[in-house]
Order: C-alpha cells, then sequence, then structure tokens
C-alpha cells in the first residue's frame, strides 16, 4: 500500500468521476464487458468494477461500484490500482508480477500522473 505521493484517494475518485462523464465503453476481458474507457495517447485506461457484480456491469453501475483503475500499455501490460475502503491510500498491483511495491510505483507514477495532467487539461 502506498502511504504518500500521488496515489491517493481524492486523485482516484477524480479519474473515475472524469472515465464515467467523459469516457466511452470497450471490453477489454472476458470477464467483464463494455468497462468504462478512456483512451490517453499510447495506453488505455479502463475502471472495474468490484469483483462481486459480476455481469451486472453490462448493466446501470453507480460510481462507487468501481474500485479498481486498469492501465494497459501497448505492450499489454496491465497495472491495477484499486480503491482502499479502509484507507486514503491506494493499492498497487501488477497481475502475474512479483515486483517490489517500490518498483510497481515507479512503473505506475508515470501513467498515473499523465491521467491526472490529462483529466485536468480537458475538463
Amino acid at each position: 500500500m502506498i502511504r504518500d505521493g500521488i496515489f491517493v484517494k481524492q486523485a482516484f475518485v477524480d479519474i473515475r468521476r472524469y472515465i464515467l462523464k467523459y469516457g466511452d465503453l470497450e471490453t477489454y476481458c472476458n470477464r467483464f464487458n463494455r468497462n468504462p474507457h478512456l483512451k490517453i495517447d499510447d495506453f488505455n485506461v479502463y475502471l472495474n468494477p468490484v469483483d462481486q457484480l459480476g455481469e451486472r456491469i453490462n448493466s446501470i453501475c453507480i460510481e462507487s461500484e468501481f474500485t479498481t483503475i486498469v492501465i494497459r500499455n501497448e505492450g499489454s501490460q496491465y497495472f491495477h490500482i484499486e480503491l482502499n475502503a479502509s484507507s486514503e491510500a491506494l493499492d498497487l498491483q501488477e497481475p502475474w508480477s512479483n515486483k517490489k511495491l517500490v518498483d510497481l510505483e515507479k512503473e505506475i507514477k508515470p501513467y498515473f500522473e499523465k491521467i491526472l495532467s490529462y483529466i485536468k487539461v480537458k475538463k
């Protein structure tokens, strides 16, 4: 869990709100269909709902039900940024990876900063 820096709850909420308002829908995996989506230069940003929703993403989900931001770069590398309900910090993950958190933060940070800059300019 990251305790400081840009990986904070308010940044997550701002990104989620922007994608839900201005993004489109795109399927990127078999588990969920029609995910809220935003394309920024050379990577894609998706919102995933909480696991229990399953197929309900095809119907209407409320904003708070989207608890994961997924970043997919051109090399099809996936990064997950999860909202932690019990903390102001965000959880960072790269599925199928055993990277140290400090290394993962360094990899994700440029994407996250680019998303925040993008939504700030486009508002």
